[in-house]
């Protein structure tokens, strides 16, 4: 038995209307003739009416005219973009909810399935629950699919990943493994610079903003600087760096070369608050916390 598509909707997806929110994010109206009502992403700002936007509470505006201003897409911030500001503590309890999903029509006689999925990998099988728990200590990106309880295969959502079907949420980690620091080198600049880029993070009310530290490892001893005995803060203006909104690129520069038979290596941390706090500096190869940064002034 084909799938019912009489009633579909224009947002359709295989009979459904797909609507995936984490913890107590929701979809709602900005402005227009239904300001604050429930809206869905998949519908777009159709759902809205004349000059309604259908906005995610999770999403804000960066820059541009509409700064600060919930959004859905960049679309919604003229001059600017719309940023993700979803994120929770590691371990902290996410509860990532389907139940919104709407039936158009097409599962005549059956009821709503769900599939879950975490970073692309089945972690609830398919079930009546529209819910999945979770617990995450890393950042994590979640799916959801839906069929037909009676039409398995014939009413059943895409299994490609869109805005309306999946939610990433950042994770705040506590010991700076959530920051990636790359380093890029051009030894032909004169004088030679590096630049060290990372991305803009989730930060908890103790911090704000980030440390940068260099360490040196010379020719003697061979062995690894495991304390950072030589580690020390980049530069005068290397403490405190501001923080931006998740996702942004953010960047420092040095300039000069480490001396012959030697090497120079690069750490960052969230900045702590309190005055004398030490950052953390992430974790060795083998899981152990690396001692605490320098007092950053």
């Amino acid at each position: 038995m084909p799938c019912d598509t009489q009633l579909e909707d224009a947002a359709d997806d295989g009979g459904f209307v797909v609507s995936l929110l984490v913890g107590d994010e929701r979809y709602f109206c900005a402005g227009g003739p239904t300001a604050n009502a429930a809206c869905k992403i998949a519908k777009g700002d159709a759902g809205c009416g004349t000059g309604g936007r259908c906005v995610d509470s999770a999403r804000f505006c960066v820059g541009g005219s509409q700064a600060g201003l919930n959004c859905a897409v960049d679309a919604h911030c003229t001059g600017g973009l719309c940023r993700d500001f979803l994120s929770v503590v590691s371990g902290e309890k996410v509860v990532v909810s389907a139940a919104d999903t709407s039936n158009t029509g097409g599962c005549v006689g059956g009821g709503s399935q769900y599939l879950f999925f975490k970073n692309n990998v089945a972690v609830q099988d398919w079930s009546e629950i529209p819910t999945f728990v979770d617990n995450p200590t890393s950042d994590a990106a979640y799916r959801v699919q839906v069929r037909c309880s009676v039409l398995e295969t014939n009413c059943m959502t895409s299994a490609t990943a869109s805005a309306s079907n999946s939610r990433p949420v950042q994770v705040f980690s506590g010991d700076t493994t959530d920051i990636v620091l790359s380093v890029s080198f051009n030894r032909t600049a004169v004088p030679p610079i590096t630049t060290l880029s990372w991305t803009a993070r989730p930060q908890t009310p103790t911090l704000a903003g980030y440390d940068v530290f260099r360490g040196t490892q010379g020719a003697t001893p061979i062995t690894p600087d495991v304390g950072l005995t030589t580690l020390v803060p980049l530069s005068g203006t290397s403490c405190n760096l501001p923080n931006a909104a998740p996702g942004t690129p953010l960047s420092i520069t040095t300039t000069g070369e480490p001396a012959v038979n030697s090497a120079h290596y690069y750490l960052i941390g969230h900045n702590p608050s309190v005055p004398g706090g030490q950052a953390a500096l992430g974790r060795r190869s083998d899981g152990s916390l690396r001692p605490l940064a320098p007092v950053c002034p």
